[in-house]
């Protein structure tokens, strides 16, 4: 499953890769929104991690996430932030992310949260399941 990791921090994007690889995922590792609205065209990206605050953006994530909304993505997304108001975490919730992570987050906790988000919005929902 294809994971999209937007992150400007090389050494937080590095260990959320390989804890993701480590998981089985196939993480892509962008730098910024423009990065990942191109690898939302050419490639099939099932969830996306992404930081709200890009550079001096502090609201590039969620731009982002308020996009590729309206383009029809219905792929998860997971914010990750150092700002946890709960202002943000409600905005970034009704922007249409599925979860948020708070700034310092420990990795096993990232990924147990992308393999829940994984497992609600997996390939494998859109099969019929009959009982009886």
């Amino acid at each position: 499953m294809r994971i999209l990791v937007m992150e400007d921090e090389p050494d937080i994007a590095e260990a959320i890769v390989d804890v993701l690889r480590a998981d089985r995922f196939d993480p892509l590792w962008v730098r910024d929104p423009e990065a990942a609205l191109e690898a939302f065209v050419e490639r099939d990206v099932a969830t996306a991690v992404l930081d709200v605050m890009i550079g001096a953006d502090a609201d590039a994530g969620f731009r982002l996430a308020a996009r590729l909304r309206e383009s029809g993505y219905d792929g998860a997304i997971l914010f990750l932030s150092a700002r946890d108001a709960t202002e943000d975490r409600v905005r970034g919730l009704d922007l249409g992310a599925d979860d948020y992570l708070v700034k310092p987050f420990d990795l096993r906790e990232l990924a147990a949260r992308v393999r829940a988000l994984a497992r609600r919005t997996g390939p494998d929902r859109a099969g019929t399941v009959c009982f009886g």
